[in-house]
């Protein structure tokens, strides 16, 4: 899923690029129309200086120039290039759909589903035993689902051959496990301690609490986190 999503990421990226280029085209285009408005205006002017001059050395021709300088070509290139100023572009924000987004991330498949439901069922009937339901509830098969749920989940987790005693020599309020063979334990003076499943201790840390059950855990990359009393920050 984290490549997925940084497969998602670089789309994204791909699509910001080609937004980039497509911005540099229109720049490019607008640069090229004002170049060629500049040249006409050039033109333009180059044009009336060289008719003033040979009007101010030839005073026949004034009338000739005056004509020529408020004839209607001669005013329309000239507020042509005056008024002829670029709109730039705006960038409009498009709109999240986040359903649409998590159908392009993909989707969580469980293929073995239908069969641990399979052999929680199977449990079911090999251990009636493990679900205490009076005569009144037996009716109810919303809450006989739920309990079967329940014990039948703790029955098929459990694997007696493999249980084993750890004496620590000390009382636990809670564990949490960090491998296979190694786990932490709180005891009831505020500390959190390491232990391997010989029961040897292997790191301690002194903490401010006590009698407090469940303010720490292991987080899949093995790092512990734990609350200290009366704090709003986790260590």
């Amino acid at each position: 899923m984290i490549q997925r999503a940084e497969e998602m990421k670089e789309i994204v990226d791909t699509v910001l690029y080609e937004k980039i280029a497509e911005l540099g085209a229109i720049k490019r285009s607008y640069l090229e129309e004002s170049f060629k408005d500049k040249l006409k205006m050039e033109a333009s002017v180059d044009e009336l200086k060289n008719k003033m001059e040979t009007a101010l050395i030839m005073p026949s021709t004034f009338l000739t120039f005056h004509q020529h300088l408020f004839s209607s070509q001669t005013l329309e290139v000239m507020q042509e290039s005056i008024t002829n100023h670029p709109t730039l572009p705006t960038f409009i924000k498009g709109t999240e759909d986040k359903t649409e987004i998590k159908k392009q991330f993909g989707i969580i498949n469980w293929p073995e589903k239908e069969l641990v439901i399979s052999q929680y069922k199977e449990a079911i009937n090999l251990s009636p035993r493990l679900l205490p339901v009076s005569k009144e509830q037996e009716g109810d098969g919303r809450l006989m689902k739920s309990l079967c749920d329940i014990q039948v989940a703790r029955s098929v987790k459990l694997d007696l051959k493999k249980e084993r005693k750890i004496n620590i020599g000390t009382p636990m309020n809670h564990l949490s496990l960090l491998s296979s063979n190694k786990f932490w334990g709180s005891d009831v003076s505020g500390n959190l301690i390491l232990y391997d499943t010989e029961g040897n201790i292997l790191k301690k840390i002194s903490t401010n609490v006590v009698d407090v059950i469940g303010y720490h855990t292991v987080t899949s990359e093995g790092h512990l986190l734990f609350t200290t009393a009366k704090s709003k920050a986790i260590c």
